[in-house]
């Protein structure tokens, strides 16, 4: 009877792990170039966002008027701040251009990089996968 105990809690144990994805972290030294979407939960705007690491430092744009962003990277275990040094105000009838910009909970698997910010009022996520050259190779 006690060996059917521990078997039934050990299977219950291991049926309920849930399985993980593996995530690498992001090197800022080496260079990257991403495409992809957002959306945010703000009145579920979306578009298209190119994000490119290299040395250390950002580039970003956005398909939206204003979308420009660069700067440098710090960079911790599953977070990433983007420390937008390209600063322009931006006229109020554009509203936000969600540029990637502050801190963000980020995940990378090899190919594809998610991030996700908490903002004051909802949340935003970015969906992106690496940007292929011509010849079908990732870049590096």
């Amino acid at each position: 009877m006690k060996a059917f105990k521990v078997l039934f809690c050990s299977s219950i144990i291991f049926l309920s792990c849930e399985k993980s994805e593996s995530v690498i972290e992001i090197d800022p030294g080496l260079s990257y170039e991403f495409n992809g979407n957002f959306i945010t939960s703000i009145a579920f705007q979306y578009g298209t966002v190119f994000l490119k690491i290299e040395s250390g430092r950002y580039y970003c744009t956005t398909d939206l008027p204003f979308g420009k962003g660069a700067g440098r990277l710090v960079l911790s275990h599953n977070e990433i701040e983007f420390i937008d040094t390209l600063f322009f105000p931006v006229p109020a009838i554009y509203g936000p251009s969600w540029v990637l910009s502050g801190k963000h909970t980020y995940t990378f698997n090899g190919s594809k990089l998610k991030l996700y910010k908490k903002l004051n009022v909802g949340s935003i996520n970015y969906d992106l996968a690496f940007v292929l050259d011509p010849e079908g190779v990732i870049s590096e």
